[in-house]
Order: C-alpha cells, then sequence, then structure tokens
C-alpha cells in the first residue's frame, strides 16, 4: 500500500513539475518581450561602475521572483493581477506539500533529505552538462545587437544555427537519456516536433546548411563535447580574448 502511495505520489510530482516547466516558459517568453523594452536601462548601466551599478542592480531587480514582478521596479514588467498572484503563489506552495511536506511525512525527515538532495544534484548536474555541450563551446558565437536598432543582423534560424551545436547524435543511449537535447539545432527550429524525429531531420538540415554556406556545429563523440567547453573556458581566459573574433 505504502508503495503505490509513493508512486503515485512520484507520478504526480512529474506532471506537476513539467506544467509547472511549461508555465515558467510562457512566463519568461513574456517577460523577455519587456525586457527588451527596457534595454536603454541596461545601457544606462554600461556607463555605472562600482557601488552605483550594484544600487542600480537592487533597485532593478527588487521584489522580482525570477523574472515575475511581485511589485512595479525598474525594468517596467507588469504587475502581477490578483489571478495571476493567486495561480503563482498556488504552485509555489504546490512544490512545498509534494516535494517538502508530503515526502517528509510518508518517508522521515533524513530520508526526504537525502532524497532530495541527491535527486535535486543530479538533476542540476544533469541539465547543465546538457546546456554547456549544446552552447557554451568552442565554435559557437552570439550576435552582438547593432545600436541604435538593437536588432541583430543573422535571420532567426541562422542565429541558432550560430548559437547551438548537436552532440553524440549517433549515440542511441545518450539520445535517450536526455531525450533528445542531444539534437540541440534541431530542438531549436522544431521545438514542437517530437525529437524521435530529430535523427531524420538533422540530415536534411545538415545537407540545406552545406548548400547555404551556413555552420552546422557537431561534436561526434561525448568526450569531445565535454573537453570544448574547458576548452572554451580556458581561452575567455585569456588576457584580452574577444568572443567575437
Amino acid at each position: 500500500m505504502r508503495r503505490r502511495i509513493i508512486f503515485k505520489y512520484s507520478f504526480i510530482c512529474a506532471r506537476c513539475w513539467f506544467l509547472s516547466l511549461k508555465i515558467v516558459c510562457q512566463k519568461l517568453l513574456i517577460s523577455g518581450m519587456h525586457i527588451r523594452k527596457s534595454c536603454n536601462s541596461f545601457k544606462e548601466m554600461c556607463n555605472i561602475s562600482g557601488l552605483n551599478r550594484l544600487t542600480f542592480c537592487i533597485t532593478c531587480f527588487k521584489n522580482l521572483i525570477g523574472m515575475v514582478p511581485l511589485t512595479p521596479n525598474a525594468l517596467k514588467l507588469p504587475k502581477l493581477k490578483l489571478k495571476d498572484h493567486i495561480f503563482f503563489w498556488f504552485f509555489k506552495l504546490l512544490y512545498v506539500f509534494l516535494y517538502i511536506l508530503l515526502p517528509t511525512f510518508l518517508c522521515g525527515f533524513i530520508p526526504w533529505l537525502t532524497g532530495f538532495l541527491i535527486y535535486s544534484s543530479v538533476a542540476g548536474f544533469l541539465l547543465s552538462i546538457v546546456f554547456q555541450l549544446a552552447h557554451t563551446v568552442e565554435d559557437t558565437s552570439f550576435a552582438v545587437a547593432t545600436q541604435p536598432s538593437n536588432k541583430i543582423e543573422d535571420e532567426w534560424a541562422v542565429h541558432h544555427l550560430k548559437s547551438t551545436a548537436n552532440f553524440s547524435t549517433k549515440n542511441k543511449f545518450i539520445t535517450w537519456f536526455v531525450g533528445g537535447l542531444n539534437f540541440q539545432i534541431e530542438h531549436h527550429l522544431f521545438p514542437k516536433i517530437s525529437h524521435i524525429h530529430y535523427l531524420v531531420i538533422s540530415d536534411i538540415v545538415r545537407q540545406t546548411c552545406r548548400k547555404t554556406g551556413v555552420p552546422y556545429i557537431e561534436h561526434t563523440g561525448i568526450f569531445s563535447a565535454i573537453a570544448s567547453p574547458i576548452q572554451h573556458l580556458k581561452k575567455m581566459g585569456q588576457p584580452f580574448f574577444n568572443p567575437q573574433c
């Protein structure tokens, strides 16, 4: 009986995690639109140094949880309505109940703490590894917006191709283990298509890139992919390093 309760609890947690992730992504998309409108504030910050810059940052981001504004702030993000407040805090409290209170009640404090630290550490480590191999590698580049238009020259798809990299796409275990996120290029270009089709799509994208002269960045092996962020950090640590070169 206890196993059945724990299994149902785990299933509910997984469903809530995915739902929360979807909501967060939607909120970030909306927030991103407002952040782009507030670029002038960040331009001003570039001319500020020392304690004044710290004061500016505190003023900008106070009363924010992530990019969710609880009160009016310097970034001029829209204040949450009552409905949004209820929705926002409900999921915060639901997380506390499902991930802290309920497992502590069912299993005890020490087993819960052990499990919580293990799963959060493993999940965080895997996520950081996946996204480092997909973006912070030697060959990727990130365009800087031209001023005063605050736009980049590259078209949307080209920008994603230049700033994203695939890794170990022929390794079936890694593809299964990371849920197709090793096909990061296809994941960015076709986010609404199931990752089981990425292998076929990647051949089409690769051929198209060759014909058009657009870079298609890929590390065939997992070890070369892991080594690439290390080399990238080493280059960034060199004096007078220019990431745009």
